[in-house]
């Protein structure tokens, strides 16, 4: 009961903050290639285990496609990442420059 409720909490972050700031964290907390590898880790430990889901030739190729998906879901939350996080800097050193007292001539 508590992954439920802790997933509802997580669900209600991305909807009312916004789904960039849940992009942002996600991308901050992760280098594109630590999800990467974690990704694969999980496909190699999922098809490689016997008597798992993923016996049958059907699933494995489900999941195969999953992971494809997956991987390419990661590339573009990173180029969204990358292509926002430019244009924050900007507002913010806009921001600071105009809280800057004038310079002395």
């Amino acid at each position: 009961m508590q992954r439920a409720s802790q997933h509802t909490k997580q669900v209600d972050r991305g909807t009312k903050q916004g789904p960039m700031l849940v992009i942002h964290e996600f991308c901050n907390g992760y280098h594109l290639h630590e999800a990467k590898q974690m990704l694969w880790d999980w496909l190699v430990t999922a098809i490689s285990k016997n008597h798992s889901l993923y016996d049958e030739a059907k699933e494995r190729s489900s999941l195969v496609f999953f992971f494809e998906q997956l991987n390419a879901l990661l590339d573009a939350t990173y180029a969204l990442h990358q292509q926002a996080s430019p244009k924050q800097k900007t507002k913010k050193t806009t921001i600071n420059k105009r809280l800057r007292p004038p310079a002395k001539p």
